[in-house]
């Protein structure tokens, strides 16, 4: 996203220094948690709407247990299941988020419902906390409406009980990585300092006020105060539970020092619950229900890991637009959209707090899903075309990733494209690999100590491996590699930087302790020398292989290789096991282009692809207008 960053995305390469070598990292826990993100990530970007249906029905089951008639309660589950943001985030972005969101409101319909069910409440909140943290916010309040002290308890052992079940591999492996993740959300405070992103306080630095990680904790012990307060309030019944945590989760995103677009859905199912059980003032309410609508423009223009879950990709592929893919938006915009969303947020919390509580309604007879009579013809119209245009972009999204699968730039990388040349580059500043880049061997993949590029690559063992691998297409590829040889772990001995398709470059490491860069041709089984080089020293190399032949440039030196058919893919770091092999790489730069296909500069197909988008959001949109305005 040009000079905006999602999550918790370190910035700037750590020095390696000529003489000092990385400190070697520990195994264990390293290793556990970066499986642990890959796969979660990997999982996370299935397209697959997974929790808005239960938190659809579970809505209308509470606002029914609230009182609200079958209309409103309708409405209630509506302004979720079809709020544009939701259907954006749940169905085309695919994050893990929907599964949050669907535990926290069952803790909520279980707490609230007659009779009440503590312990189901008390498994879902645990449950939700064990997926991300922020429904622990709630669990004062839970409490706060209990009448004894045995049951206040029983039930926060379980709420906690379960998250830390959940992450006790990380918290036995590597306890303090885990506690640094928490504390950079917590503090805003990444592995260069004090780093907000897309927050109130990212916003007040932009425009040059001056914020840091003390600021950043005053108005975190302001808002457990707000916390502690509300509590309090809900307990002697002067706020009720759901108008508490409204403010609360909307207090949050005001309070927290870095975000994603993705997070604001863990608002939308109180806001629409508090619209409709809750003496709102109308104003605020208003601006509550489209309080989404700044975050809709940033995230549209969000390309996503793999570039499929953004619309701008499109853009980039056909006009061939240079730069950083993460968003696409002058440099002006995204400050405009966090202001207007920021002052919408503080807006709808003042206008909720003051206000007399409404006298408790009875529950409705039935808290199942009602069918109501069928739709008229307009509406089934709506809602064909949103399952249609739904599907057929999603599906669409899919089958051109697939097809693509090579050529998809990296969430934390850059892209272009020309007449000419497809070009794609990696700094390695997040571990987040995507799709792209999957790691292998038995050794690790992570950054250097304090989170911050470079990539190491680590064998730990002579006889080990260690790589990260990607996809090429079969065309005349450029590789340009920006790498460091940082300890070897025999001498005599070997340590492999790459491997392409036709060959190897390695480091050998002589008896009196020099080291030379050679290239291994693996059709003519042929080694040649291209130069001394230094352990700490970094290296860098340019690779063209082609059918024909594999042209290595190093310093002032070219040599020609044998080429390969067809050209697959590429290797970074050692990734043959060898008795007198094995090492310690950083990887600081991977670049890789090749000649642009026939027909993949095409202008027009970004800005039609766009424009469906919008066209499929606006059918929701439509939807949601007419459930605000009563019109269902």
């Amino acid at each position: 996203m040009a000079a905006h960053h999602v999550g918790p995305r370190a910035r700037g390469p750590e020095s390696l220094g000529l003489s000092a070598p990385l400190s070697r990292p520990c195994r264990s826990g390293h290793a556990a948690l970066i499986w642990e993100r890959i796969r979660v990530r990997n999982l996370d970007q299935s397209p697959a709407d997974r929790g808005r249906p239960a938190s659809g029905i579970l809505l209308f089951r509470t606002a029914r247990s609230l009182g609200l008639g079958l209309s409103k309660a309708r409405a209630v589950s509506y302004g979720y299941l079809f709020n544009p943001f939701s259907v954006l985030v749940c169905a085309i972005w695919g994050t893990n988020d929907p599964l949050v969101v669907a535990a926290t409101v069952a803790a909520i319909y279980f707490s609230i419902r007659r009779p009440s069910d503590l312990r189901l409440s008390s498994l879902f909140l645990g449950i939700g906390i064990a997926f991300k943290l922020y429904p622990v916010i709630f669990l004062p309040l839970f409490l706060a409406g209990l009448s004894s002290w045995r049951s206040r308890l029983r039930y926060a052992a379980i709420a906690l009980g379960i998250p830390l079940v959940t992450a006790a591999p990380v918290l036995l492996t590597s306890p303090f990585e885990l506690m640094r993740t928490l504390g950079s959300f917590s503090t805003g405070v990444g592995p260069g300092g004090f780093d907000p992103s897309q927050s109130f306080w990212w916003l007040l630095a932009d425009i040059g006020v001056p914020v840091g990680t003390g600021t950043v904790l005053a108005a975190s012990a302001l808002f457990l105060l707000v916390l502690v307060v509300l509590a309090r309030w809900v307990a002697t019944r002067r706020m009720t539970f759901v108008r508490a945590a409204t403010v609360a989760i909307l207090g949050l995103f005001i309070v927290a020092p870095r975000l994603n677009q993705n997070y604001f859905l863990w608002a939308i199912p109180l806001i629409v619950l508090a619209a409709g059980a809750e003496p709102w003032r109308s104003w605020g309410r208003r601006l509550a229900f489209w309080s989404w609508v700044p975050l809709v423009a940033t995230t549209l223009a969000y390309n996503g890991a793999g570039g499929v879950v953004g619309l701008a990709y499109w853009t980039l592929i056909s006009v061939g637009r240079p730069g950083p893919t993460g968003f696409s938006l002058p440099r002006w915009a995204l400050p405009i959209f966090l202001s207007a969303w920021v002052a919408i947020l503080t807006v709808a919390i003042g206008s909720l707090m003051p206000g007399p509580v409404k006298a408790a309604r009875a529950p409705a007879t039935s808290a199942r899903w009602t069918p109501r009579r069928p739709y008229a013809a307009t509406k089934q119209a709506i809602a064909v075309v949103v399952v249609t245009a739904f599907v057929v972009f999603a599906v669409g999204s899919v089958a051109v990733g697939i097809a693509h699968h090579p050529v998809l730039p990296e969430d934390f990388g850059s892209y272009r494209v020309t007449p000419t040349e497809v070009g794609l580059g990696d700094e390695f500043r997040a571990l987040l690999f995507g799709f792209e880049w999957r790691p292998g061997g038995s050794g690790i993949a992570d950054l250097s100590p304090g989170r911050t590029p470079p990539l190491v690559l680590d064998t730990l063992t002579v006889n080990g491996t260690s790589w990260i691998e990607r996809q090429v297409p079969d065309r005349d590829v450029r590789f340009s590699l920006s790498l460091v040889a940082v300890e070897v772990d025999h001498v005599p001995g070997t340590l492999i930087l790459a491997q392409f398709p036709a060959g190897l470059l390695v480091v050998e490491t002589a008896a009196n302790q020099t080291h030379n860069l050679s290239y291994v041709d693996s059709v003519r089984n042929q080694t040649m020398r291209l130069g001394l080089i230094s352990l700490g020293t970094e290296v860098d190399v340019i690779v063209l292989v082609s059918h024909a032949q594999t042209e290595v440039d190093f310093a002032a030196l070219r040599l020609l290789a044998s080429g390969q058919d067809p050209i697959d893919r590429v290797r970074i770091g050692h990734t043959l096991p060898t008795a007198d092999g094995g090492g310690r790489i950083a990887v600081q730069r991977v670049s890789i282009s090749w000649p642009t296909p026939d027909g993949a500069y095409a202008p027009l197909i970004g800005p039609a692809t766009v424009l469906i988008g919008l066209a499929v959001l606006a059918s929701p949109v439509e939807v949601y207008r007419r459930l605000y305005s009563g019109k269902t």
